[in-house]
């Protein structure tokens, strides 16, 4: 009986401490004129305890959604607390809130369940806890409002129209503008009629990958998700088949295949032409190695159309096509710039080739950025490449053989390709670690905590957004960012250097992208001393990051 009082003792202890264990919530949310804003939850966490990782106990819902709708969560860094992850002191959690009706929120505030579950320093985790709060109106940051202004409407349309000239000479686009070239001087000796009319099929090809992207982009915008330019490289699995594309193309330069078969048994592989259909795909495929750039004007263009309407975001990405397609219809509709070009001859077999090691090097770039994305699922997709290399010769052995067995041989080609994705790729495994540890001395990971706590410390601060795809990015690093030259200059000035990477999606940098009202990477912003944010052009230089820091 004694025995038994005691553990009823035992008993009613452990509940009291487990009821002990709470965390102090508010709750507060902002709305706009049009019923968009962010519902906020802070939590206070005792002293000695932390909460854990988890998105299944840490988290708020709507208790009463009514007319309103929640994004998704935006939750800030953690730390690191031995074997797991976790928070403590002062947590904030923050997702979009959007109105679906008009009129005013209700007076009493918005209902909401927020859930946690605290740890004690020894790991030892309590019971998960809901509290039911209301949110009321309060200083939330709101996603800037539309500009209206039909002057700025005027400069930003022709931002985005140089901006797409621009791209002409920006490294990712080189490839497929040298094959166009090649071609074109292939067409030297063709009809006016017919320049003209590839050149069209060209910017067609542009113009229609523009139009899909900017439907694209109106349609997740309405979903209430925020994005950027470039963000379908956040996607391993277009990463990928754009690999693959770009592969089997240096493979097709070096005649392991024909993209079009040979016209006759004694016609030189080199004569082959792309035709119309050719000059199409050729558009679409510079608009796909176009993305990953920002060329300077673009990205505060974009920036400026992202929070349009949708008929605005279309003449912003018709426009930028445009600017692309620039050259060739000038091109097009003056054919006599082509004979100024080197006549064809066997310089073009060399030229070919070399533009095929090109393309090859551009399919390794674009594995490195899914070596980030997809971790141990790399090795799979390496694989894949070798057996997609192997599909593209038995297709071309098909090029070159009878009828009877080039069937045969296209569907073995075809079903290689196939089976080895199905076996070998997998993209839903970890991402690899984001930050190499090496790098890790060289600048801190983003977070706006941190931000805000150097920026109180009254610090300079040199904050740049990045991804491993955005090819402006890497240049800015090979030249500028990755030199001794920045390293001296930080140091001697005391500027702390902080890097948000945006390879994969991440929806607390892409609402920083808006709030400084750029549609995507690179974003370089500098805080100078007890001063307002610099904004820095998207290309660098040494002598504009030098006299940015040293106020110049």
């Amino acid at each position: 009986m004694h025995k038994r009082k005691l553990y009823i003792v035992f008993f009613l202890l452990t509940l009291s401490l487990l009821a002990a264990q709470e965390a102090i919530i508010t709750s507060a949310y902002s709305l706009d004129g049009k019923g968009r804003g962010y519902l906020q939850v802070t939590y206070e966490i005792p002293s000695g305890l932390h909460q854990i990782d988890s998105r299944d106990f840490f988290s708020f819902a709507l208790s009463s959604p009514g007319d309103f709708e929640l994004g998704d969560i935006e939750y800030p860094p953690t730390r690191s607390y031995g074997s797991f992850e976790g928070y403590e002191g002062t947590v904030i959690l923050k997702a979009p809130l959007r109105k679906l009706t008009d009129g005013p929120p209700p007076a009493e505030g918005i209902g909401i369940t927020a859930g946690y579950q605290l740890c004690d320093e020894k790991g030892t985790c309590f019971r998960p806890l809901k509290k039911d709060i209301l949110s009321q109106p309060g200083d939330v940051s709101l996603p800037p409002p539309p500009a209206k202004s039909g002057g700025n409407l005027a400069l930003f349309l022709l931002f985005a129209f140089l901006g797409g000239v621009i791209l002409n000479i920006m490294p990712c686009v080189l490839p497929v503008l040298s094959l166009k070239a090649l071609h074109l001087v292939g067409q030297s000796g063709d009809s006016r009629r017919a320049i003209l009319l590839n050149s069209l099929s060209y910017t067609g090809g542009i113009l229609t990958s523009f139009l899909i992207l900017g439907f694209t982009v109106i349609l997740i915008k309405a979903s209430g998700t925020a994005l950027g330019w470039g963000f379908q490289f956040q996607n391993p699995h277009f990463v990928l088949i754009l690999t693959g594309i770009i592969f089997l193309f240096s493979l097709s330069l070096f005649e392991v295949f024909f993209i079009n078969p040979p016209r006759g048994a004694g016609e030189a592989a080199s004569r082959h032409k792309s035709g119309f259909g050719g000059s199409f795909l050729t558009g679409i495929m510079a608009v796909l190695l176009a993305t990953p750039c920002t060329a300077p004007l673009l990205g505060s263009a974009l920036g400026f159309a992202f929070v349009q309407t949708g008929g605005i975001i279309l003449l912003f990405f018709l426009l930028i096509g445009l600017g692309l397609a620039l050259p060739f219809i000038l091109l097009g509709f003056i054919p006599g710039i082509i004979n100024r070009l080197p006549k064809p001859g066997e310089w073009m077999n060399r030229f070919r080739e070399i533009m095929g090691f090109l393309l090859a090097g551009t399919a390794v770039y674009l594995l490195t950025v899914l070596h980030r994305q997809t971790g141990k699922g790399f090795t799979g997709i390496l694989w894949f490449m070798l057996i997609l290399a192997a599909s593209a010769w038995i297709f071309g052995q098909g090029q070159r053989s009878g009828r009877r067995s080039r069937f045969a041989l296209y569907a073995l080609s075809l079903l290689l390709a196939a089976g080895s994705y199905l076996l070998f790729v997998d993209v839903s495994t970890q991402p690899s670690e984001t930050l190499p540890a090496a790098d890790r001395e060289e600048y801190l990971p983003f977070s706006p905590e941190g931000v805000e706590e150097i920026r109180r410390e009254g610090k300079p601060l040199f904050l740049e957004f990045t991804a491993d795809w955005c090819a402006t990015c890497r240049s800015n690093h090979l030249t500028v960012l990755d030199r001794d030259f920045r390293k001296e200059l930080f140091e001697d000035e005391g500027v702390l250097y902080m890097v948000g990477d945006y390879t994969l999606n991440d929806p607390v940098i892409s609402s920083w992208l808006t709030k400084f009202n750029r549609a995507g990477v690179p974003l370089y912003v500098y805080y100078p001393r007890g001063g307002e944010p610099v904004v820095l052009p998207e290309v660098l230089t040494r002598r504009l990051l030098e006299n940015s820091i040293r106020g110049r």
